[in-house]
């Protein structure tokens, strides 16, 4: 007989716990991601082949890249009948402490492919995938266009984004051009809306710097005259009238030119000591982010820097309003321009 607030044992059951009869087998979680192996009997197995033919065909900025392959296993099919067939990762700079702490060879970026559906993808389409999930992949490069490094030496990498995304009912109503062209269309609108400003410094300033020939300097032709010579021949100016240029084609010959006929040799002196101050701000090597903050403060020509300059002294790019390492910048830039104009260094406060 059992009392009240007693418990008697049943069978499966010793001191309110399953006996071994009785239990159940503990559930372990699945491990769904294993490397892909390199090679088998000596040679590279199809995923590792198709990845070194891709990159030497179409990716050759990729050779650099350490990239290993992983399947992945239980990738199902979303709601809207999405399924994943492969994913690329970057390597994060924890993944390389963890690596180099335990001895094991640091990589760039993992790809996974969809196990459960690789067996069944034709040869083409595994190839697509590959290629796919390497287009992600590129590299981090700095202002003049050469790939970052760390401190450690290592080359750094990053992920691209989709440029195109869209649904398959907007290509069939609006044909693939338009599709595929609307990333595009709403950047420029983008850019148009968000640029008043700065249209208005190549407005003011123009885009072209100013030349003006006179008697004794050299022109070039750019394309073949008979009366004159050939493209790339170089003439000697006479005088200019209007919009006539007339050069020199023998002792006492000279012919008319016009626009499209020549470009000016390069100058060995400027015409006016003070015509970079007309140039225009986007003039600089900087970002269309400073060149809004300068429009902003009406520093649309490097004269009017100049100006904003002397009038706010160290503390000029606070009065821009410019962040962080923006300001250092902008002196690299205007040291970078005079460098290349040396003839107008005698005038400007660098």
């Amino acid at each position: 007989m059992v009392r009240r607030g007693e418990f008697e044992p049943t069978e499966g059951y010793a001191m309110g716990r399953k006996t071994t009869d009785a239990a159940v087998e503990e559930k372990r979680k699945p491990v769904k991601v294993r490397p892909v192996e390199a090679k088998h009997k000596g040679k590279p197995t199809e995923p590792y082949r198709l990845l070194a033919e891709l990159i030497e065909a179409h990716h050759g900025e990729l050779e650099p890249a350490r990239i290993v392959l992983l399947w992945r296993k239980g990738w199902r099919a979303d709601v809207d009948r999405v399924l994943t067939l492969a994913r690329m990762r970057n390597a994060s700079e924890v993944d390389r402490v963890i690596a180099a702490a335990i001895g094991d060879d640091a990589y760039d970026f993992a790809m996974m492919l969809n196990e459960d559906a690789w067996g069944g993808l034709s040869d083409t389409r595994k190839r697509l995938v590959i290629d796919h999930e390497l287009c992600h992949a590129a590299p981090d490069l700095d202002r003049d266009g050469d790939q970052k490094v760390d401190a450690k030496g290592r080359l750094c990498w990053r992920l691209r984004k989709h440029p195109i995304q869209e649904f398959p009912e907007i290509i069939d109503r609006y044909g693939i051009d338009e599709a595929l062209g609307i990333n595009a269309a709403g950047q420029a609108a983008i850019e148009a809306v968000d640029r008043p400003l700065i249209d208005a410094i190549e407005k003011k300033g123009g885009e072209a710097e100013p030349v003006v020939l006179a008697a004794g300097d050299r022109v070039i032709l750019s394309r073949d005259i008979p009366e004159c010579g050939t493209k790339g021949d170089a003439l000697e100016v006479a005088s200019v009238d209007g919009a006539a240029t007339w050069v020199r084609t023998g002792p006492t010959d000279v012919f008319a030119l016009t626009d499209g006929d020549f470009e000016p040799e390069e100058k060995a002196h400027p015409v006016d000591p003070d015509a970079w101050k007309s140039w225009p701000i986007n003039k600089l090597a900087v970002t269309d982010g400073v060149l809004q903050r300068m429009a902003e403060a009406d520093v649309l020509t490097l004269g009017d820097f100049q100006k904003f300059q002397e009038r706010h002294g160290d503390r000029w790019a606070n009065e821009l309003k410019l962040r962080g390492t923006q300001g250092a910048l902008v002196n690299d830039a205007w040291v970078e321009f005079w460098a290349k104009h040396p003839e107008f260094c005698g005038d400007a406060a660098v």
